[in-house]
C-alpha cells in the first residue's frame, strides 16, 4: 500500500489532485458488480473535426494534459501506452474509475474496454455528449514507480436554433423587431440575411424602423459555431399598404 499511496502523490498532483483522492484506496479491487467483457469490435474510427485524432498520451507525470476534441454524437476512443513493464493500468474520469484492468467500473452502457495492451490500454465512449467533457487520466503501475497520462476531452455541439420570431405582419411605416437566439458550443455567432440584399447583419435581434413595402419579404436568421452545418430558420414579414 505505500507505493500504492505514493501513486496518488506522484499522479494526482496539480488541479487532479483533490478530486481523486479516496478514489485510489479502491483502484485495483474488484468492482462492485463484473460485467463481462464485450466480444472485440469492428476496427472504426469515430468522426471528428479536421485535425482531432486519436490519441496516446506518453505517460509522463510532468506532461500538461492532452487535448481531445469530438463532437457531440461522435465516439471517443481514450488510448494509452502500455509496455511490458505496467503491471496495473486504469482509466478515470474525474473522481469516477471506469476501468481498472479488465474490469468495469462504470455504470454506464456506453464506456467498453476495446484494448487492453499491450501496446495500448483504450476505452471508447458511445455517442458522446457534453457530460462527457472533462479530464481523464491513465494511471499506470510500475516495479520502479507510478506514471500517469492525462488528456481533456472537449465536446463540441453543433449550432442550434433555440427560440425565432413568428411571422410578421405590420402597415408600412411600423417598426418591426425580429429575434433569434441559439445554442451550441463554442457558442455560436447569429446574423439575418435580408430579402435582396447581398450581405448579412450580425446580431440576435434585428430592429427595422419605418418599413417599407419594399422591405417585406422572407428574413433568414443563420446560427454557425463551425461545428456541423449552420442552422437556419425563416421569418416572413409582410407589409400591409395603403
Amino acid at each position: 500500500m505505500g507505493c500504492y499511496r505514493g501513486c496518488c502523490r506522484g499522479c494526482y498532483r496539480g488541479r487532479y489532485r483533490g478530486r481523486h483522492r479516496g478514489v485510489i484506496g479502491v483502484l485495483w479491487g474488484p468492482p462492485p458488480s463484473p460485467s463481462p467483457l464485450p466480444p472485440p469490435p469492428e476496427p472504426w474510427a469515430p468522426p471528428s473535426p479536421a485535425g482531432a485524432e486519436l490519441l496516446t498520451p506518453a505517460p509522463d507525470d510532468s506532461a500538461e494534459a492532452s487535448n481531445y476534441t469530438v463532437w457531440q454524437g461522435d465516439n471517443a476512443t481514450l488510448s494509452c501506452a502500455l509496455d511490458a513493464e505496467v503491471t496495473r493500468v486504469a482509466w478515470l474520469n474525474r473522481s469516477q474509475l471506469l476501468f481498472a484492468g479488465g474490469d468495469k467500473w462504470s455504470r454506464d452502457p456506453r464506456v467498453r474496454l476495446v484494448a487492453r495492451g499491450p501496446p495500448h490500454f483504450a476505452v471508447a465512449i458511445a455517442g458522446v455528449g457534453p457530460q462527457d467533457e472533462g479530464p481523464y487520466t491513465c494511471a499506470l503501475q510500475t516495479p520502479a514507480r507510478p506514471r500517469t497520462a492525462r488528456l481533456f476531452l472537449s465536446v463540441q455541439v453543433p449550432a442550434r436554433i433555440t427560440e425565432v420570431s413568428g411571422p410578421v405582419t405590420v402597415d408600412e411605416g411600423g417598426d418591426v423587431t425580429l429575434r433569434c437566439l441559439a445554442a451550441g458550443r463554442p457558442e455560436p455567432s447569429v446574423s439575418w440575411r435580408l430579402p435582396r440584399a447581398t450581405g448579412a447583419t450580425p446580431g440576435e435581434l434585428l430592429a427595422i424602423g419605418g418599413i417599407r413595402r419594399g422591405q417585406a419579404g422572407r428574413y433568414l436568421c443563420e446560427a454557425t459555431n463551425g461545428v456541423a452545418q449552420p442552422d437556419t430558420r425563416a421569418v416572413a414579414v409582410t407589409v400591409n399598404c395603403e
